[in-house]
């Protein structure tokens, strides 16, 4: 869950990002319903314990983190997309109470959302390397 919060903090502190989405809209865990929109989610998907092809007694913990932004317009998805990875990636030192030695940004997902509702979404995922 650190993992998490440290994309939330980063993406919630970026005055571009917040331009377009709120901080309010930028929620770790999923967006409760009815959230008005744009809006993004973070989860953590994946976890992984030191670097086994670096050290076995590495403290850092390597947390793959999904960004998924949500909006009603299509044309704004890449548009958010391209925010949220200019605020996150690359980013290290102590970030919201956390150790973070990198981000690097991986995969982009595929558009997903419903046509009928006009709600129209994609993720990106980020690799957070960290303690704690």
């Amino acid at each position: 869950m650190a993992a998490a919060l440290v994309v939330r903090h980063l993406l919630a502190a970026n005055a571009e990002v917040t331009a377009v989405v709120p901080a309010a809209r930028i929620m770790a865990g999923r967006l409760p319903p009815k959230t008005p929109l744009p809006a993004i989610a973070i989860s953590q998907v994946g976890n992984r314990n030191g670097f086994a092809e670096v050290s076995k007694q590495s403290a850092y913990r390597r947390t793959r983190v999904q960004v998924t932004v949500v909006t009603d317009a299509y044309e704004q998805v890449g548009e958010l997309l391209g925010l949220v990875r200019a605020a996150v990636r690359r980013r290290r030192g102590e970030i919201a109470g956390v150790a973070v030695e990198s981000i690097l940004q991986d995969i982009e997902g595929p558009d997903s959302g419903e046509d009928s509702a006009e709600i129209f979404g994609r993720s990106q995922d980020f690799i957070v390397c960290h303690t704690g």
